[in-house]
């Protein structure tokens, strides 16, 4: 079987100024029955009350460490939390990340939080109300030790083995200090350190490596299976650098023998890293990077940082110019997939962290990266809402396949559903067009939906088919088909 999504014409103020024959922000979208019937279907709310919803998606929640098996909605989150902050503006932070159905963070700390130069200890019970606060929210936290080239003392002026030790002794799942809190099965499993150090000067490569192998020394002293990785790098998306600036040289052999598990990459696409028509995509950059840093091994990929900028257009023309939210949050969606689909040299999924900066900012103050108009109650952009899509559609599954280098497509499963995403872009995908055909549906399945940068946009009702095309799409951005028993 076959359906037609009809598009409704929308007058040029609300069309998307990158490609104007797409519309953006319709009031109500007007799809295709499974009868050939046209129906509406209405935008959802864009306000969450922060603080009520907390306490409902709590209960929802798996309080576990982050996850080995990559399920997406575990994986998306955002940042930051800064220096053991516990009080209410961080609580607030954490119902919107509740709220957005986001369940990893970032704690950053700063040199003065983690370790004592006068007495030269690392000192770990300044994050305890912080770590309790995620606990309590149901929000996995990473921690990422901060340190930049201008600071003084320097990095080799840090012990930076106690400081891995004493942060994982105390805060990894099931330690002491979290069972005499009464907590099992939560805690901190990846650790990181040296913000960006290919952006900035004054940091010695062989200082960098040594601080980042003697801190994953000492959390591996603790627990083998704890994870380390050098803080995000940005240089491969903002300067095309494979090399990191040397930076990724220098830890080459630490990323072959295993003492760091992967990579963070920075990518915040708009002028500078293009979504088209170049191919800027996390998949490149991964694979660029490894062949460029000789790194043999099939290593992680994390993003602690990404987004889409919103000020400036694709082409780098008017670097003033507003392309608006939604024609953002178009190719925010193409970027979401892009973390959360990178993959190894064996096309298996190698992400384990995604997350998106910045969910706390407002646009008010932060045009090009604020993802909030306000947040209590949470008042989401369009960039925002596609995030929460993508973490409501796919918790739960684990991907049965993808191709990022080739037609696109991911298919993941779970929860007695099945999700299908395609990346339909140029340079994204060898099967670009303005048609696709689901195959592989579940049997006992009765609803397939079409969903956009937008949200929802079609419902077909299914009678055992094991596969449907659609007709019609509107070409030049990423969709997601979901099949499900759910009444249509």
């Amino acid at each position: 079987m076959n359906s037609r999504l009809s598009i409704t014409t929308l007058p040029s103020s609300v069309r998307d100024p990158v490609n104007p024959t797409n519309p953006v922000n319709p009031i109500r979208k007007k799809t295709t029955s499974h009868e050939g019937k046209p129906t509406s279907m209405l935008c959802h709310s864009n306000r969450f009350p922060a603080q009520s919803l907390a306490s409902t998606a709590l209960a929802l929640l798996a309080l576990s460490p982050m996850p080995v098996i990559a399920d997406p909605a575990a994986l998306l989150g955002s940042g930051n939390f800064t220096n053991g902050g516990a009080g209410t503006r961080e609580a607030t932070q954490y119902a919107v990340l509740n709220a957005a159905l986001l369940r990893s963070c970032r704690l950053n700390e700063y040199p003065g939080t983690y370790f004592d130069v006068n007495k030269g200890v690392a000192t770990p019970a300044r994050l305890d109300a912080a770590v309790l606060q995620a606990h309590k929210f149901g929000v996995t936290p990473v921690i990422l030790f901060e340190f930049y080239g201008s600071y003084s003392p320097g990095i080799a002026k840090y012990d930076w083995n106690a400081i891995g030790h004493a942060f994982a002794d105390r805060f990894r799942p099931n330690s002491s200090w979290w069972t005499n809190q009464g907590i099992r099965d939560f805690g901190v499993s990846l650790f990181q350190a040296v913000n960006e150090p290919d952006g900035g000067k004054g940091l010695a490569l062989q200082d960098y490596h040594d601080a980042l192998k003697n801190l994953a020394d000492g959390v591996h002293s603790v627990d083998k299976d704890l994870r380390v990785i050098p803080g995000g790098f940005m240089t491969a998306n903002s300067a095309s650098s494979y090399t990191l600036k040397g930076f990724g040289l220098a830890i080459s052999d630490l990323l072959n023998d295993g003492t760091l598990d992967g990579i963070d990459l920075h990518t915040y696409n708009g002028r500078w890293a293009p979504v088209r028509p170049n191919r800027h995509s996390s998949q490149h950059d991964f694979d660029a990077i490894k062949k460029a840093c000789n790194i043999t091994r099939n290593i992680h990929f994390y993003t602690t940082e990404f987004n889409y900028q919103r000020s400036e257009n694709e082409d780098g023309t008017a670097p003033d110019y507003d392309l608006g939210e939604d024609a953002a949050a178009r190719f925010f969606l193409t970027s979401i997939w892009d973390q959360l689909g990178v993959v190894d040299a064996d096309n298996h999924p190698v992400c384990k962290l995604a997350l998106a900066w910045n969910l706390f900012d407002l646009t008010s103050k932060e045009k090009n990266y604020g993802l909030s108009i306000q947040l209590d109650p949470w008042e989401p952009t369009r960039r925002a809402q596609i995030l929460r899509t993508v973490a409501e559609l796919s918790s739960g599954m684990s991907f049965d396949s993808l191709d990022p280098r080739g037609t696109g497509v991911f298919v993941l499963s779970g929860n007695q559903r099945k999700l299908w995403v395609w990346q339909d872009r140029a340079h994204y995908s060898t099967i670009t067009g303005t048609s696709f055909e689901v195959r592989g549906i579940r049997a006992g399945s009765t609803k397939l939906e079409v969903y956009g940068w937008d949200g929802p946009r079609a419902s077909v009702a299914l009678q055992g088919q094991a596969s449907y095309t659609f007709h019609d799409l509107p070409g030049d951005e990423t969709y997601m088909f979901l099949a499900s028993s759910g009444a249509p």
